[in-house]
Parts: C-alpha cells; structure tokens; sequence
C-alpha cells in the first residue's frame, strides 16, 4: 500500500529532522489535526494543498511525485 509508504516517510523524517508534530505542521502550514491523522493511519480524505506542502517541507515529494500526481490526477 503506497499510502502507508507515505505515512511512514512522513513520520521518519520528521523524526530525523526532530521535529514534534506541532513543529511540524507550524513549519509546514498544514493543521496538527491533519498531521496526527496521516501519521496514525487515520486520515483518508487528504487536502492536496495540505499534504503537498508537507511533502514539500521535508523534501519528500521528489521521491513520491509521480503517486502524488496519479491519486490527485494533477
């Protein structure tokens, strides 16, 4: 499951990076809630915006663009 690759890269760098989810979505311009729930396998309605922009703070999106396009068709 692709999306659960996702959850996984977002939780690890941010813990490399260590970062608290607070941090985090401060940072990155994306709600706590939202954040919470994509790292815990909660979240299934995703906000494109949200989600590229925290992608894209932890240099992450390079490695899952072409997945990112193909779910969103963008």
């Amino acid at each position: 499951d692709y999306l659960a690759e996702v959850r996984l890269f977002v939780k690890g760098r941010r813990r490399v990076l260590g970062l608290t989810q607070p941090e985090l979505a401060q940072k990155s311009g994306v709600g706590l809630r939202f954040l919470r729930e994509l790292e815990q396998g909660t979240k299934t309605n995703f906000n494109t915006d949200s989600l590229y922009k925290l992608l894209k703070l932890l240099n992450l999106f390079s490695r899952i663009s072409k997945w990112f396009c193909i779910t969103f068709k963008i």
